[in-house]
């Protein structure tokens, strides 16, 4: 009976650097309770998107989204996340993160 070696790949050891890189920087990383709003927004942008939620409203609405997207120079997606993201962490960022 032989004995054979484990192969290596290159993704195993790609992963397990990436993988430390991950856990070296979540250490160094400041608390997110001495990050401002603006930080806190900023780190949690980070990562993946994927959709969230179907938003239903009324015509006026969506022709206020619109015109205010149009107005602001924005994406509808981009104009409603730069106004609900920081309130939301206002409100409750500090507090999740600790959940």
């Amino acid at each position: 009976m032989s004995v054979k070696k484990r192969a290596t790949t290159a993704t195993t050891s790609r992963a397990r650097r990436e993988a430390e890189e991950e856990f070296i920087a979540a250490a160094e990383a400041p608390a997110a309770e001495s990050l401002s709003v603006e930080q806190r927004v900023s780190k949690r942008a980070d990562g993946r998107y994927f959709g969230l939620i179907s938003y239903r409203g009324t015509e006026e609405q969506k022709a206020l989204i619109d015109f205010a997207a149009k107005e602001a120079g924005l994406s509808k997606q981009k104009l409603i996340e730069e106004i609900l993201m920081p309130e939301l962490e206002k409100r409750y960022g500090e507090k999740f993160d600790r959940v």
